[in-house]
């Protein structure tokens, strides 16, 4: 019972000190438009690429939500590349989208779970 309950103890320790200290609300605030991925890295930690690369035609309707125009004839071919980067866990997250290297607009962060 003894070894049960110091086990499970540990297990609870070592799951609060994976919790990245970072993912505050006033950090998410300080990424702005342009940021490289660099300077976002500073403010939270290392992240990781969330759902990998995704290729975009400029005018498209996800390349227009991060506000990159075009035409038509812009979806026919890929232009850019959209990066999707996440920082933390499940239920207390930061995502931003960069667009060649930068955060691509004001909409392109998102977050649930800060304090």
């Amino acid at each position: 019972m003894l070894r049960t309950t110091t086990i499970v103890t540990i297990c609870v320790l070592l799951a609060g000190c994976n919790r990245n200290s970072k993912l505050t609300q006033a950090n998410y605030d300080r990424i702005t438009p342009g940021m490289t991925i660099a300077e976002v890295e500073a403010i939270l930690g290392p992240g990781e690429q969330d759902g990998g690369d995704l290729a975009i035609a400029e005018g498209s309707g996800v390349a227009g939500a991060v506000g990159v125009g075009g035409d038509l004839q812009s979806m026919s071919q890929p232009r850019s590349q959209l990066k999707n980067y996440k920082w933390g866990n499940e239920k207390r997250w930061i995502k931003v989208a960069f667009l060649q290297g930068k955060v691509a607009n004001a909409n392109a962060k998102s977050s649930d779970g800060l304090n």
